[in-house]
């Protein structure tokens, strides 16, 4: 993070554990987060699920993490580009996923474009979401189904005892329960309309840098879903 912020173990993402320390750094380092009803316990999972909807409650203020003054690149067209590029994708495959994309709204929101634990600072006074470097213009709900996705099928780190990876399986999946609960309870929106952002979101991931055990899963999910809408 640039700024000089304090440093923290990688994986916290891989592992869904939200980071610990001191912020240090300019408001560009890091986004602070503003509540109307602060939680009692500033490192609860609800606090830091419930983050990003909170900021969309607030009024507008510098370091909110969806605003409608921006000017971020567009999700869709970002979107677009990395399904065209998914290398483990059939041509068929990336016009399908492409087609239901035209069917999605543009938003015209800023979103952080990477939230997940590990861009998750824990402060005494509450959660700080990290590095926005790929913030872009869109739906809010597809920067959710984002989150949700990556803590669904993110890989471990191969290192750990299989022991603690089922016991941090059980915790991501807790997590993700109580993130996505938490949002739509203070956010507009619904668990279907979030789910219908999960094949485009899924296609565009397997265009990044991943483990290849990640993409694997990433893979079955795009063609469960494309079989599961061409049945519909």
């Amino acid at each position: 993070m640039a700024g000089g912020a304090a440093r923290h173990p990688a994986g916290a993402a891989r592992t869904g554990r939200p980071r610990q320390g001191r912020v240090a750094g300019t408001a560009g380092d890091c986004l602070r987060l503003r509540h109307r009803h602060p939680p009692a316990h500033p490192h609860s999972p609800l606090s830091v699920a419930a983050a990003p909807a909170r900021q969309a409650a607030c009024r507008p203020a510098p370091g909110r993490a969806h605003t409608r003054r921006n000017r971020s690149p567009p999700a869709n067209a970002v979107l677009e580009h990395q399904i065209r590029s998914a290398p483990l994708l059939t041509d068929r495959q990336k016009a399908a996923v492409l087609a239901r994309l035209s069917h999605l709204p543009d938003g015209a929101v800023t979103c952080h474009g990477d939230l997940h634990p590990d861009n998750i600072l824990l402060t005494p006074d509450g959660p700080v979401i990290l590095d926005w470097l790929t913030a872009h213009c869109g739906d809010p709900l597809a920067d959710v189904a984002r989150t949700v996705l990556m803590l669904r099928t993110g890989s471990l780190p191969g290192e750990l005892p299989r022991p603690l990876q089922s016991l941090l399986q059980i915790v991501r999946r807790r997590f993700c329960r109580l993130y996505l609960h938490e949002y739509l309870r203070l956010a507009d929106g619904t668990v279907e309309q979030v789910t219908a952002w999960e094949l485009p979101v899924a296609a565009a991931r397997l265009a990044e840098h991943v483990p290849e055990a990640e993409k694997q899963q990433l893979l079955l999910r795009v063609r469960t879903l494309l079989r599961r809408g061409a049945a519909d």
